[in-house]
Formats: C-alpha cells, structure tokens, sequence
C-alpha cells in the first residue's frame, strides 16, 4: 500500500506537467514510472483505478471548453503507462525465462562437480588408506622391536604423521560428505543428553590420558532433551569436545553443560586453555584454519565440519571468552517440535544439499534486474521550435 500511494503521488505530478506543457518528456518519464509499477507487482486494475482518482481530482478545476483536450491528454498519459507496463512485464518474464534456464544448467553443473568431488575423496580415501595402515603397522613393529634409541624415535615420527595424514582424510570425506547435503529421513528423534553422553564417553581415555577431567554440569531424564537429529551430531560435540581437551591445559577440566534457550538447547563446552584470540574467533571455523599451538595435532577441518553439520540442523556454534581464562565454545540446536522451521531455513542459506535451487536467493535476479534499468530508453526528440 506505501509503494502504491508513493507511485501515485509521482504519476499526479507527471500527468499534471504533460496537461499543462503537453512536453513529450512527461511521456518518457511515465514510461520510466511503469517499471516501478511492475516491479512493485501492483495489478493493471488497481494502475486504472488510479488514474482516474487522480484524474477526476485534476479535471474538476479544467474549464468545460478545455474538458476535451483534457481527456485526450489524459489518455495519453494512461496509454504510456500502460504500454510501459507491458513492455516491462515481458522483459521480467523473458528474464525469468533465461534464469530458470540459467539456474538449471548452473544446477546440473554443480551436481555433476559435487558427485565428481565425492568420487575423487573416496578413491582417494581408499586409495591412501591402505598403504597408511601399512605404514602405520611397519612404524609401530620398528619401535617395538629396534634397539636403537634413535631409530625408534624414528619411527614413532613416522607413526604420528601417518596418524595425522589418516585424521585428515577422514575429515575431509566427513566435510564433504556434510557439504553435499543429508536426506530428511536421516533424522531421527534423539536424546541430546544421551548424544553427549556417548562422545564424552568415546574421549574419556584421551581426557585421562592428558590428566583432563569431562565434567557433565546437566541433570534430568534423556527425555528432557529431545533434538531431531542425524547421526552426524556426534562427530559436532566430538570435534569440540576433543578441541577443549587438546587446547586446554593438563590436569585440568573440561566442563559440558546444556541450557534451555526458548525454541533451542545450548550445549557450552568450557576450557581453561589460553582462549582464542578476537581476530580468530570467526577463522577457526573455516577449512584448515586452526588456532596455532605449539605441539597440537590436527586437520584443521574439526571446527568446519561442527559448523556445517550444527548448521544443518538448524542451529549455529560460537566461540567466547570465558569468566577467569579459556574459552566456551557454545552450539545451539532447535528442541525436535521446532527443528522443521529452522532446518529449512538452513538448507536455503546452505544450497539445501545435492539440489541446488538458485532462486532460494534473489541476488542474482536482482543483478541482472539492476543491468536491465540501466539500458533506459532515450527520450523521445522534442519538436522543435516553430514545427
């Protein structure tokens, strides 16, 4: 309704210049006008009606010898509108024509190149991790068995890369696989207290190992926290979890605790570590960025994967400083009523898997709707002067 009267208040103006000059510029900015009337949506029914409301109010103060030339003019005016209108209306339709084909192809493509990528991981996830795994057993055999001090420290650096290289292709067929979208059928009705449960039991030897103790700060039945969930959601608290454990300092703590946050849970995973700098605090969670520490071990896709896989979800994961040092690393996930409207909310900002629609984002029709008003029409030539 505001546009509409906006629009109405720059057509009386024009149609009052054209009735008074008769100048054909009021022409060539009427037609202008027409594209916002169509871009506006506003329906040709409503664009008469209009007319003759603004018309009828013009036309009261003419004289009755000058009504004629009045309404000729009048007409002129409306014509051009609606001429304007036309012309505009199949460029918005030839254009949508050209996108749709556009976003089609560009879709075809884009699935094509994500089952090309996901060949590439796997061949080369199954093609490394053979000879790994012979490495990994022929270094663990020379440590055990050489007497040499040095050929044994040897062969425990050739353990620890092989390890290292290991990590990383199983976090970069993880990450793919989360970047190529998981169907709605994968998600189940979960407990999320049960889901922590189960990765703080998968670190626990890792945690003891460094001195670290996981400290469960949540109470109630499993049934207190139900998520919709994929199976997916483990290798997000596992990432976290285990970055607290890596970053924090031995003989510490690790602290897990859940939060009832409206239509969310929020899982806060607090360290004691040296906390994450302000200026890396939306890096970490990119690809193979990784908050640099002497003697840490990893892939630098943890945080990544966390990010994509809670996103998926519906939710979103953040990183703050924590009260007295260290970090909490906090992750929001919708309650399982309310997981269908903020999942798909996250599969339109996120492509929404293997089917890529296009127009979940108006930018690029807004691009080339921007191109098309540039190549505005020249004005009609004015008579000249005694013609």
């Amino acid at each position: 309704m505001e546009a509409l009267d906006g629009l109405k208040k720059e057509y009386a103006e024009i149609l009052r210049e054209y009735l008074q000059s008769r100048d054909e510029t009021a022409l060539y900015k009427v037609s202008m006008l027409s594209r916002k009337f169509q871009e506006a949506r506003i329906d040709p029914d409503r664009i008469l009606e209009m007319h003759l409301e603004v018309f009828n109010e013009i036309v009261e103060r003419v004289p009755p010898k000058k009504a004629i030339s009045t309404y000729n003019a009048g007409f002129e005016v409306l014509l051009e509108l609606m001429m304007g209108y036309a012309v505009a209306y199949r460029e918005y339709v030839e254009m949508h024509k050209n996108l749709y084909e556009m976003a089609r192809e560009f879709s075809e493509k884009l699935q094509e190149a994500n089952r090309l990528q996901e060949l590439f991981i796997s061949i080369i996830s199954h093609d490394l991790k053979n000879p790994l795994t012979t490495v990994l057993g022929y270094s663990e055999l020379i440590e055990a068995r050489a007497e040499d001090e040095q050929i044994k420290e040897f062969a425990r650096k050739i353990k620890k890369a092989a390890e290292k290289m290991n990590e990383l292709i199983s976090d970069a067929r993880t990450y793919s696989k989360l970047r190529m979208g998981v169907p709605d059928e994968e998600f189940k009705e979960k407990s999320l207290k049960e889901v922590l449960s189960e990765v703080i039991e998968d670190l626990r030897e890792k945690a003891e190992a460094k001195g670290v103790e996981i400290e469960k700060a949540y109470e109630g039945s499993d049934e207190a926290y139900q998520v919709l969930a994929a199976e997916f959601l483990k290798n997000v608290f596992a990432n976290v979890i285990d970055n607290a454990i890596k970053y924090g300092p031995a003989e510490s703590k690790v602290i897990v605790e859940i939060k009832d946050e409206g239509d969310f849970w929020k899982v806060g995973v607090r360290d004691f570590g040296e906390g994450v700098p302000d200026d890396a605090k939306k890096a970490i969670f990119e690809r193979f960025v990784r908050n640099d520490k002497k003697g840490i071990k990893g892939s630098g896709l943890g945080l990544a994967i966390a990010k994509t896989g809670i996103e998926m979800h519906g939710g979103r994961i953040w990183v703050e400083d924590a009260p007295g040092g260290g970090s909490i690393f906090y992750i929001t996930i919708p309650k399982s009523q309310h997981s269908d409207k903020y999942r798909k909310g996250a599969k339109r900002s996120l492509g929404g898997g293997r089917r890529v629609n296009l127009f979940s984002s108006c930018g690029l029709r807004r691009a080339l709707l921007r191109s098309r008003r540039r190549r505005q029409p020249c004005p009609r030539e004015r008579p000249s002067e005694g013609s």
